[in-house]
């Protein structure tokens, strides 16, 4: 695992904390993306673009877009550096709608001697939907219980239940 610390003393909390989820998220699997994906925006989720792009590309309302919040700052890594940067939203001129509160943060991640790539990771945002939902479960699935339960509960819950005899 790389050992970062000494590259952040110069950051504010709020960047060392993103920077320490894209070393997480490097560290750990990552897939690079030809594209942003619509789940950008849901919080938690760490993205990963093979093409430089634009505030403007990010998925964002009609009544919003993307802005740039914070300074960029740069950073040095072995064998490379990476600069980044808060975005927040920004109301339309045209709308009064409310803008969401969220907060998103995109990195350049620059190799020496390579290339370059880009990440996306929400710190703030809705959840996604897909991830939180809970698994569904049926009676049905339990019925391998009934023969550790009192045989009449077990007939109540499956009526195709019938015990067996404890005897021959």
């Amino acid at each position: 695992h790389i050992q970062m610390k000494c590259y952040q003393l110069h950051l504010s909390p709020e960047f060392n904390n993103a920077l320490s989820v894209l070393f997480d998220s490097l560290y750990n699997s990552y897939e690079i993306q030809g594209t942003i994906s619509e789940d950008c925006i849901y919080q938690g989720s760490p993205q990963f673009i093979q093409k430089e792009f634009g505030s403007r590309n990010i998925p964002a309302s009609g009544n919003w877009r993307w802005n740039q919040a914070k300074p960029r700052k740069t950073v040095m890594i072995p064998g490379g550096q990476v600069t980044f940067f808060k975005l927040t939203p920004r109301k339309l001129h045209s709308s009064d709608a409310p803008v969401p509160s969220y907060k998103l943060w995109k990195f350049c991640i620059k190799l020496r001697n390579c290339c370059a790539f880009y990440s996306l990771w929400c710190e703030k945002g809705p959840l996604n939907p897909q991830q939180n939902t809970p698994p569904t479960f049926s009676l049905q699935d339990f019925d391998f219980l009934a023969s550790f339960m009192n045989p009449e509960t077990a007939e109540e819950l499956w009526p195709s239940y019938q015990s067996k005899p404890s005897c021959c």
